[in-house]
């Protein structure tokens, strides 16, 4: 299988979302779990949740399928 990657254009400073935020929101739209987004940026699984957390709040969804689609179709991340 091949590695994924981070998806590459990620837009920063808007939304109200932090630059990791953006590269959690990143990964998260391809579907890694917090223990391989945490691997790929260098922070541990809990880190990764708390941002989670946060994209969550922020967007006032519920889970994170809900965020993913909802970064997509507002070109987040492309």
């Amino acid at each position: 299988m091949a590695e994924r990657r981070a998806i590459s254009g990620i837009k920063t400073g808007r939304n109200g979302f932090s630059p990791r935020e953006y590269q959690v929101l990143g990964y998260l739209v391809q579907g890694l779990p917090n223990q391989e987004i945490g691997v790929k940026l260098g922070i541990r699984s809990k880190t990764v949740a708390h941002h989670v957390t946060r994209i969550l709040a922020k967007t006032g969804k519920s889970n994170r399928t809900q965020v993913a689609v909802e970064a997509v179709r507002r070109g987040w991340v492309d």
